[in-house]
C-alpha cells in the first residue's frame, strides 16, 4: 500500500532521493497519485529550501513522463507544478477589446478612450497573460462567429460607443469599415495564442453525453441561475433558454457550447495545461 509506505516514510525524516524513489513507482501503477506524493512532501514544510527545490524538481520530470496519463482536471492538485492555464476568452471580453482597438485606431477622441469603463479591463489582463507566456489563449468556434457578426451589425459597437463622451462624428469616424474590419482582425489573432489547438475539440464538445451531463449540472443549480437571471433582468432583457425544469434562466446555447467546450479539453491530457477556464465578465 503506497499510501501506508508515504506515510511510514515521512515518519523518518526522509531525503527528497527517497521521497522520489516512492513516489516514481508509485507513479507506474497510477500517474496522479505518484505525483501526489510530491505535492503533499512539498506542502508538508518538512524539508529545507534546497530539499524543496529538489522536490520540486523532480516533480516536474517526474510529471514531463506522466503528463500523457493526467487529464487536465486532475492536474489542479498539482499546485507546485505552477502549470499554466488554458482560457477560452468569451465575447464580452473580445467587445471590449475591440471597442479599445476602434478608439486608439481613430485617434479622434482620447476623452472617449478615457471613459471607457475601468471595470472592462479583462482584456488587457488576458494579453499580457498570453504574451508573457504564463497562460494560452483561445477562441471557440461561437464566440469567432459572435464577435464577428457584432463587429459586421455595428449596433451594439455603436452603442457602446455612445456611452463614451465621444461625439456622434467620432462615433462614426471609429466605426469607418476599413476600422472596423482592421481592428476585428488584431482582436482575433491576439486572443488566439494556442498554436495547437484542433478543430475536432469543438466538434467532440457537443457529444450527447456531455451535453447531458452539463445540463443536470445546470438544473441541480437551478436556484443559482434563477437568481442571477434576475439581476440580469433589472439591467435589461438577457438572452437565456429553458431546460428540464421550465422557465429560461439558464445560459443560452452559444455559452452552453462553450462550456461543454471547456469540459471537453479538461476530460484529456492536454500538453502542460493546468487548467482550462472561461474568461467571460
Amino acid at each position: 500500500n503506497y499510501d501506508q509506505r508515504y506515510a511510514q516514510l515521512m515518519d523518518s525524516s526522509p531525503t527528497p532521493e527517497e521521497v522520489y524513489e516512492l513516489a516514481r513507482r508509485a507513479a507506474d501503477d497510477h500517474a496522479l497519485t505518484g505525483l501526489m506524493f510530491l505535492e503533499r512532501a512539498l506542502s508538508s514544510k518538512r524539508f529545507r529550501l534546497m530539499q524543496q527545490q529538489k522536490i520540486e524538481n523532480s516533480m516536474r520530470s517526474l510529471f514531463i513522463m506522466k503528463r500523457d496519463e493526467i487529464a487536465v482536471c486532475d492536474r489542479r492538485h498539482l499546485m507546485h507544478l505552477r502549470l499554466a492555464p488554458l482560457v477560452l476568452v468569451d465575447t464580452n471580453v473580445l467587445v471590449d477589446a475591440l471597442l479599445d482597438r476602434l478608439i486608439h485606431r481613430s485617434g479622434r477622441s482620447v476623452r472617449a478612450g478615457l471613459a471607457i469603463d475601468a471595470n472592462r479591463d479583462l482584456h488587457h489582463h488576458l494579453e499580457r497573460l498570453g504574451k508573457a507566456g504564463k497562460g494560452q489563449l483561445m477562441l471557440p468556434d461561437p464566440v469567432r462567429h459572435e464577435l464577428t457578426s457584432i463587429a459586421k451589425g455595428g449596433n451594439v459597437l455603436r452603442d457602446r460607443l455612445r456611452e463614451t463622451f465621444a461625439t456622434p462624428d467620432d462615433v462614426e469616424a471609429m466605426l469607418d469599415d476599413t476600422n472596423v474590419e482592421e481592428a476585428l482582425n488584431d482582436v482575433l489573432s491576439s486572443f488566439e495564442t494556442w498554436a495547437k489547438r484542433e478543430s475536432r475539440y469543438d466538434d467532440e464538445a457537443m457529444e450527447d453525453e456531455r451535453v447531458n451531463r452539463l445540463d443536470a449540472f445546470l438544473v441541480e443549480h437551478r436556484d443559482v441561475y434563477d437568481e442571477v437571471t434576475a439581476m440580469k433582468r433589472q439591467r435589461g432583457q438577457p438572452q437565456r433558454t429553458s431546460l428540464a425544469t421550465g422557465g429560461e434562466i439558464y445560459p443560452e446555447k452559444e455559452d452552453r457550447e462553450i462550456m461543454c467546450l471547456a469540459m471537453r479539453l479538461a476530460e484529456i491530457p492536454l500538453e502542460d495545461f493546468g487548467a482550462v477556464l472561461v474568461a467571460t465578465r
